[in-house]
């Protein structure tokens, strides 16, 4: 049986192992308790706008009305739906990828067969968009469409 020691604590390893229980769970606390207050007040970074956010932020800071507004709303609705198309396209590609790799003799013919349809849709996706973008584009006098494709070289910087 365990008694308790002089200092007035419980002895024996039942003592010893309730005080380190005790102190774990402290420290635990304090590291959580640390962790809520540090991202209660710390700014973090906004995550990186998509391609068609970032062309919607460029069309809001130069203020673009009428036709242009409207060209401009038409490439970012077909943007949208054909970035949609391509993720609808891909997937049943990709999930056959990863069958294929998951397989302990995988055929890395077919893995290259199915990484090239995956990448020929994005090529005509990538293409298909640049139209879209092309037709806006033409809405533009010389000088605003220079600073939409400088504006959104700048933003591409900043969130590739």
């Amino acid at each position: 049986m365990t008694g308790i020691d002089p200092s007035g604590r419980p002895a024996g390893k039942r003592g010893r192992a309730g005080l380190v229980a005790l102190a774990l769970s402290l420290t635990l606390n304090v590291c959580f308790v640390a962790g809520l207050v540090w991202t209660r007040t710390m700014d973090h970074p906004p995550p990186p706008m998509a391609p068609v956010e970032r062309f919607q932020q460029i069309a809001k800071d130069m203020n673009l009305q009428g036709d242009q507004l409207a060209a401009f709303q038409q490439f970012a609705q077909t943007f949208r739906d054909r970035q949609r198309l391509l993720r609808d396209q891909n997937k049943p590609i990709i999930d056959a990828m990863w069958t294929e790799l998951a397989n302990p003799q995988a055929d890395p013919a077919k893995i290259a067969g199915l990484l090239d349809q995956a990448n020929q849709n994005r090529s005509a996706a990538q293409k298909d968009n640049t139209t879209a973008l092309l037709t806006f584009l033409a809405t533009l006098p010389p000088d605003q469409r220079t600073q939409f494709t400088t504006l959104a070289q700048q933003a591409q910087q900043h969130h590739p």
